[in-house]
């Protein structure tokens, strides 16, 4: 039994010898028929490629548009989440429990009975100035 590489030459053979060829025209015939079989191959190999080379430029397509409306929506919504985001974070960090309000209620009442003590100590030198300056004598020593 022939191979099917075998069959192929025995059948081109036949088909030459029928139409009868001289042996420098099935030299041309071999020629052209590789020549055509090159092409095939080289057209063959682009071809498998040609029904998806239409879904590939779709499915980029479809992704650009996909990454360009994620983009806008990003912009879109990006400045109201930044400042909702640094709301939340200056309010916990601000953020005043109660033993930091009990401890300024003691910083201010501490710093309101030193305001309190000065002004008492003022207050008192004041009136042992005057009571000194009544307790003089108008007389002038000479």
């Amino acid at each position: 039994m022939l191979s099917p590489q075998e069959a192929f030459k025995l059948g081109f053979l036949s088909n030459c010898v029928e139409k009868g060829l001289s042996i420098a025209q099935m030299r041309e015939e071999v020629k052209k028929a590789s020549a055509q079989l090159d092409d095939m191959d080289k057209e063959a190999a682009f071809d498998w490629f040609a029904p998806e080379r239409g879904a590939i430029v779709d499915d980029v397509g479809d992704i650009a548009k996909d990454i360009g409306r994620t983009a806008l929506i990003t912009l879109g919504l990006a400045p109201p989440a930044l400042g909702a985001t640094a709301g939340i974070l200056h309010s916990r960090v601000s953020d005043v429990d109660d033993e930091d309000v009990d401890d300024i209620k003691k910083n201010e009442l501490a710093d309101e009975y030193r305001r309190q003590a000065q002004r008492l100590r003022q207050s008192a030198r004041m009136r042992d100035y005057r009571e000194s300056k009544k307790n003089r004598s108008g007389s002038i020593y000479l």
